[in-house]
């Protein structure tokens, strides 16, 4: 009888000291069977858009690794947002997507061709919608800032490295009648891919390098940054070095005004000597390089234009014409190829040829204009150029006005990295569309620009709002 009631007490006991700390065991219990970093999948489907597992047809894109795995981000996301009991986004972070997903939804009601359509919204809505919210839920502190930044700047390495050894190898894709062209992992049918990679991962470089107070850290980035400038050259890539140069100004000028006008002139003078590198003797046909590839860009009616070039105007030009068909619904996502023939003119080439040691000579249907903005005039009409402008434009320049408002005094490393990433985006962006295996990446890039802009809190997972993280910063 003695011991049982001894028992008993001490039963009681237990329980009483049980429920004066039930918060503390179930966090512990939470913590220890949840992913401790979820941040791992972010870094995670930035490297894995270097490996193409499957093309869905000719006409369609090509899926990756990092696209299956943007599906892992997405559901984990979910989960943290389930269990934490809390909004999960922002007021205005959660309008910007809503506003892209019902342009993208309006688009499709009004295409002619709905079934099509429909695959293309399934692709908007993971590049712009659901991978950005993602990527909001699962930030939560400076860890994670490192985490993702040293992904971009180790995907722009292992890329550059890979790229730089087959411009001198001449196991690249064909330039000119030479396999000189830097391509990286993703092939001939990807040119623009590797030089997108390695433009951020040199952006997010510099932008540690000038707001980081750690000597080590920020030289080292400065080597970095400067070392992928030669893998970025020999991709051959126009938009890509442009977008660069333009990024490193900006970012300069968020992070160090007073270095503004160096850093412009800097510019200058790299422009400057690029052109002057385009000798008329490295114009003809026979002797293409890296300077008359830039001259080109505006060589668009000479006899020093590349067919290239030619392609790309024509191809603005139909997407205008599409836009003035339907300007305020579009055409439909995923209907410009139908359009196409229609309001192009002669001079555009039905395809574009691709030739690589070891993968052959193809031949690619020219299925976008090859400009993202015009793109989404051309298919979506104002209302989602209006929506996707907001998602893509207005985080950079909230942070671009708290800068000169002085209401952001200090810009931190990822307010400065992500900006500088956004602007390459938008510059790239006239130059090309959402398209090929660094898509999941740019809607990385999409996500961390409106977390750093918009300065919304984590939510960790044990449901607690977290502060807006912030790395030590220069003074």
């Amino acid at each position: 009888m003695t011991t049982d009631l001894r028992v008993a007490k001490e039963d009681i006991a237990a329980s009483e000291v049980s429920a004066r700390t039930p918060t503390s065991s179930r966090r512990a219990l939470v913590r220890a069977t949840q992913f401790r970093r979820p941040s791992l999948v972010v870094a995670a489907v930035i490297f894995g858009a270097s490996y193409e597992v499957s093309v869905a047809g000719e006409d369609a894109f090509g899926a990756t690794f990092g696209d299956g795995l943007t599906v892992v981000l997405v559901i984990l996301a979910a989960v943290l947002a389930f269990r934490s009991g809390r909004p999960a986004l922002g007021v205005r972070p959660a309008m910007l997507l809503a506003a892209v997903a019902i342009a993208t939804s309006a688009s499709v009601l009004a295409s002619t061709d709905t079934s099509e359509s429909f695959i293309g919204y399934l692709r908007w809505m993971q590049l712009f919608v659901l991978v950005p919210a993602a990527v909001l839920i699962v930030h939560r502190d400076c860890v994670d800032d490192r985490v993702i930044t040293g992904a971009f700047v180790g995907m722009a390495v292992f890329q550059g490295a890979i790229g730089l050894n087959q411009y001198l190898t001449g196991t690249g894709a064909s330039y000119d009648g030479n396999p000189v062209r830097a391509t990286g992992t993703f092939g001939a049918s990807n040119v623009i891919s590797m030089s997108t990679v390695v433009g951020l991962g040199l952006v997010a470089a510099l932008g540690v390098a000038l707001r980081t107070d750690r000597p080590w850290v920020r030289w080292i980035a400065l080597v970095t940054a400067l070392g992928l400038v030669a893998p970025l050259l020999v991709s051959f890539s126009r938009g890509s070095l442009i977008g660069v140069i333009v990024a490193a100004v900006a970012v300069t000028a968020l992070a160090r005004p007073r270095v503004l006008l160096t850093s412009a002139v800097t510019a200058v003078c790299v422009a400057a000597i690029a052109v002057l590198t385009a000798t008329p003797g490295t114009l003809d046909q026979d002797e293409g390089g890296v300077g008359a590839r830039l001259v080109s860009i505006t060589a668009s009616t000479s006899e020093r234009a590349d067919q290239s070039v030619i392609d790309r105007y024509s191809l603005w030009g139909a997407a205008l014409d599409m836009w003035m068909r339907q300007p305020v619904s579009g055409v439909g996502i995923r209907s410009f190829p139908e359009y196409r023939d229609t309001e192009a003119p002669l001079s555009l080439s039905s395809s574009s040829d691709t030739e690589q040691v070891g993968q052959g000579f193809h031949r690619q249907q020219l299925l976008s204009p090859h400009n993202m903005y015009l793109l989404v005039l051309a298919e979506q009409g104002v209302i989602g150029a209006l929506a996707v402008g907001a998602l893509l434009v207005g985080p950079p320049i909230v942070l671009l006005w708290r800068r000169i408002r002085g209401t952001l005094v200090r810009p931190s490393i990822m307010q400065s990295v992500t900006f500088g990433m956004s602007v390459f985006v938008l510059v790239t962006f006239v130059y090309g569309d959402i398209g090929g295996p660094n898509s999941a990446v740019i809607a990385v890039v999409v996500g961390l620009t409106v977390k750093h802009s918009f300065g919304t809190k984590s939510v960790d997972q044990a449901g607690h709002r977290q502060a807006e993280p912030r790395w030590r910063a220069t003074r």
